[in-house]
Parts: C-alpha cells; structure tokens; sequence
C-alpha cells in the first residue's frame, strides 16, 4: 500500500492506502526493512508513492523494490548479522492488467519481473557483494493453490545466479515449497494479516549460516475473528 494524505485513487478495483500515523505500528514491531515491489504502491498516484518512500526514509526503514528511479528500485540492502553480511532484493510481476509503473532510469515505480533480465544481473552482482542473498518476489496468481510453471523457471535462474533464498508473496494464501539445489523456494507465504477472512498462512524464519546455507523454519499461522 501506500502511505499518505495525498493523492487520488488509480482506476482499478481495490487500491489501499495507510495514513501516516500507521508508520508508529512499523517502528512498534520493529521492522528493517519493507519490499515496495507489490502493485499497491502506486494505488494513489505520484504524490503518495512519493509520501511512501519519504515517510519509510524518515522512520530509517529500509525499502527494496521501487523508488524514484530504477538505481533506485533495483537497489540491494544490505545487513551485516553476527558477522554475515545478509543481502535482500525484490521485484514484481503480479498484474495480469499492468497498471503499476515501472522504475526507469528517470522515472519512479516499482522494479518490474516481468522481463527478468536486469532481476538476473542484479543478483549476479549482489551475490559478489554478500555472503547470503534473499529475493523476495510478488508474483503468482491471487487466490491459487499452485505456482505457475514461470515462477519456477524465474526461481531456477534466480538460484543459477547465487540466490540463496527465494521468498514469494501475491497469491494471498500459502502455495507450495521446494529447494532448488539446497536453495529454499517458498512460493507464497499467504496473507499474515488481510481483510476479515478465516485463513491459513505462515512465517518463515531463516537460520543462516557462516558457510552460505541456512536453515527453514516454518511457523504455521491463521488469522480468526
């Protein structure tokens, strides 16, 4: 979503905003970091997303996936834990009707999969920079059990160019896990907390390690009354 006072809602059947005063809940829950590849970001237009990166700035809230630019948007944060330099990238390719911007070299929007071509150089890059690497994607199809068959092509290049973990998101329930040469690829955690459903989703927490592997977690959640 984006957070802001401003701006007028895209034409498009559910667009979501936050007001400002929400960013108290982030720094409660003490988030690092956000992905802003999703397409909610722009639901109200250039002055909020604009809102959006400024307020996640201002809180000292790191965020992937869209900016002002593509350097921007395709930018890798990167965290150093007990010594492991931790890496986190995110794109999208979640609309079947484009509506979202894409990030361009002089242009704000989010960084786009759909094409994935500069995702692949990227993480090339990233994997030199880092001891471990996660992508986190906003893909796949809402409401479906399955990933698709291109999710899987996209995982499998991710993990040629030194990916270490592969976190999705989208579909709005939990689609399935594999591991792609030991490299864990959890499709769709599901929604942790969405609308006024009964649902299932999950955590996952990662246990990494000095030698480059890590460890999956999956903390089994469901959002009631």
């Amino acid at each position: 979503y984006s957070i802001s006072n401003r701006g007028s809602r895209l034409d498009k059947y559910y667009t979501f905003r936050a007001n400002p005063s929400r960013m108290s809940i982030l720094k409660e829950m003490d988030v690092d970091i956000v992905s802003l590849a999703n397409n909610h970001v722009y639901d109200y237009g250039y002055d909020a997303f604009e809102d959006t990166l400024r307020l996640l700035d201002e809180s000292g809230i790191r965020r992937v996936g869209a900016g002002m630019n593509l350097a921007e948007a395709e930018q890798v944060q990167y965290f150093e834990v007990n010594g492991i330099k931790i890496g986190v990238v995110s794109a999208s390719r979640a609309e079947k009707y484009v509506i979202t911007p894409e990030a361009k070299e002089n242009e704000p929007g989010v960084f786009w999969m759909y094409d994935d071509t500069r995702l692949k150089e990227v993480c090339t890059e990233a994997d030199g920079q880092c001891d471990f690497l996660i992508a986190y994607v906003h893909w796949g199809t809402e409401d479906r059990c399955y990933f698709e068959e291109y999710q899987q092509e996209i995982a499998r290049e991710l993990v040629d160019c030194g990916v270490d973990a592969i976190i999705g998101g989208h579909p709005h329930i939990v689609q399935g896990m594999e591991y792609i040469e030991d490299v864990p690829v959890l499709y769709s955690l599901g929604d942790f907390w969405f609308n006024g459903s009964d649902k299932y989703s999950m955590m996952v927490q990662l246990n990494i390690y000095r030698n480059g592997t890590c460890k999956v977690d999956i903390v089994p959640c469901r959002q009631k009354d």
